[in-house]
């Protein structure tokens, strides 16, 4: 297993209900993954494990849990951010049966764990296949709404044959209350 990635450590907060933006309280409930996208050429039959660093920013102990879910580029226009669309989805390009989940971890306050992600090429496997890891908080009260916090690290997975495609993190803006704003193209 060949593997190669994009190195970024962004603290996000997100709103349940919106998240493609991270725009919430960073220093109550933030934390930073790295890498931020994931290439694993893998062959057909193959197996292997990713390496993933979590990092609690908060001044209090954290519990995090993964997912597993399809993201979906534009080929049309490859410059659109991938969507993640929330589970698994019947495409001949989905690598959602290929990632295998960390289990729940807790990080103390300003600690790094590492987890790892599971890939299981099946044998008859050809190309690009994509899907995505999920990171998410536990969900927390504010009074005005319940916020969790998730990022999804693409994993660009390649069978063989042709390469996947690239996606590059075009813009990383920091806002003032501590939230973070990640947009990447394909």
């Amino acid at each position: 297993m060949t593997l190669r990635a994009a190195c970024a450590l962004v603290t996000v907060a997100v709103l349940a209900s919106f998240p493609a933006f991270a725009h919430a309280d960073a220093a109550v409930r933030g934390f930073g993954v790295s890498p931020m996208r994931v290439d694993v050429d893998v062959r057909a039959g193959g197996s292997g494990r990713v390496a993933l660093s979590l990092t609690n920013t908060t001044t209090a102990a954290q519990s995090f849990s993964f997912g597993v879910v399809d993201i979906q580029g534009d080929k049309v226009d490859p410059a659109a951010t991938p969507v993640v669309l929330g589970g698994k989805v019947a495409s001949s390009i989905s690598g959602f049966d290929w990632l295998n989940a960390p289990e729940a971890i807790s990080i103390p306050a300003g600690d790094t764990r590492t987890v790892y992600v599971g890939v299981k090429v099946p044998s008859d496997a050809k190309g690009g296949h994509y899907a995505a890891v999920t990171v998410n908080s536990r969900a927390f009260d504010m009074g005005a709404g319940t916020v969790a916090s998730r990022i999804a690290v693409p994993f660009l997975m390649n069978a063989g044959g042709v390469p996947p495609p690239q996606i590059k993190v075009t813009e990383v803006k920091d806002y003032v209350d501590g939230g973070t704003k990640v947009v990447y193209v394909n």
